[in-house]
């Protein structure tokens, strides 16, 4: 008998995971309590089918405000927002509607699975699938067992996951932004930290997108995703125990709403807000050289602490990063590529001019 899918919130994120879903023949449910977002969710999930030429699935596909029509969902999403309040009694509520052998799935990016679980009675039926946006169309999900989590739910969801067509990695060690959230930071900081020294976001660009391969630039990428979702990224990562800190960049455009694409203006000017252009780079424009070592240095350090510590493993942290940021080679491919010792030079460089702890290589680059 096929599984039940529920979702929880009809949000950006959790009316396109409900289309994920009914897209694969799942029967799905998505709930919300607010009809407005309802309305909305329903509607840009049967507009993303369309796009996919798939609108003959939609019949799968129930949005509800009456959370007992999940009752008989054997797999149940959570997309509501960042609060842990809001997030534990949507599971209080569910174990008294769900049959006992449901998992509970957050789509958290920031919350450890294990503080959520604190609110069941049953918590070993709470893992973590962490769907990147648009979640009928992006690849990876990371999966992440909490403290809690039993093997079986592990491997219940991970059959669950390849059965949408989605590769998945297993973060078994709770960290704040598991994966390619940390290893963003760290280059995200380091993008920022250029622009405060002077360098051009076209410079920054040039060096990102024609020497490292990346398909969009470093300050180009952040225009795109918005530099406030950058902001309060690293805000929630700060609170939660990342070592890192605000830019000084990045805090004045911040404050300024120099957000990107979706405000007109961020490094780069746009016609309209909300009207993307890919940026033109040309070479003859490009006054300095920046070295693109440092633009991800911090990330293959950062990325190497946490195959050393156990989060995951070197293949499967690369493969995270293409799937989920379409980097051509993962932080430990291009660790192969600059060579470990010019990495080090870089971090310790880094860390003898500023200071700053996370620049310290970390015990696995450091290992012969």
């Amino acid at each position: 008998m096929q599984k039940i899918i529920g979702v929880i919130g009809a949000g950006t994120m959790g009316n396109s995971i409900g289309a994920l879903f009914a897209s694969r023949g799942f029967r799905t449910f998505v709930y919300d309590n607010n009809a407005e977002a309802l309305e909305r969710g329903k509607n840009n999930a049967l507009k993303s089918l369309s796009r996919l030429k798939m609108e003959d699935t939609s019949s799968n596909l129930i949005f509800t405000s009456s959370m007992k029509d999940l009752s008989g969902c054997s797999f149940i999403v959570e997309a509501v927002p960042e609060v842990l309040e809001i997030k534990r009694e949507v599971y209080r509520d569910l174990e008294n509607i769900v049959p006992v052998s449901a998992i509970f799935a957050s789509n958290t990016s920031t919350i450890p699975i294990s503080d959520l679980s604190d609110s069941l009675s049953k918590k070993e039926r709470l893992i973590g699938t962490h769907f990147f946006n648009p979640p009928i169309i992006m690849p990876l999900v990371e999966v992440v067992r909490g403290r809690n989590t039993s093997d079986d739910t592990l491997q219940t969801t991970t059959r669950l996951m390849s059965d949408i067509g989605k590769k998945y990695v297993v973060i078994s060690k709770e960290v704040p932004g598991f994966i390619v959230n940390r290893i963003n930071a760290r280059a995200f900081y380091e993008t920022f930290s250029l622009i405060d020294e002077g360098y051009s976001p076209e410079e920054i660009d040039f060096a990102t997108r024609n020497v490292l391969g990346f398909p969009m630039g470093m300050c180009e990428l952040i225009d795109f995703v918005g530099l406030d979702v950058i902001y309060y990224g690293t805000r929630e990562l700060m609170d939660r125990g990342f070592n890192t800190e605000m830019n000084r960049s990045l805090e004045g455009m911040f404050k300024e709403k120099r957000w990107g694409v979706k405000t007109g203006y961020g490094f780069y000017k746009y016609d309209a807000p909300g009207r993307y252009r890919k940026i033109n780079l040309n070479e003859a424009d490009i006054k300095r050289k920046v070295d693109p070592l440092r633009i991800i240095a911090g990330a293959i350090n950062e990325a190497a602490w946490l195959a050393d510590n156990g989060v995951s493993s070197q293949n499967e942290i690369d493969e995270a990063m293409k799937l989920a940021m379409n980097w051509p080679y993962g932080p430990f491919a291009y660790l192969d590529r600059f060579g470990r010792a010019a990495v080090i030079a870089e971090l310790q460089d880094l860390y003898d001019r500023y200071g700053k702890s996370w620049y310290r290589p970390s015990e696995l680059l450091s290992r012969a």
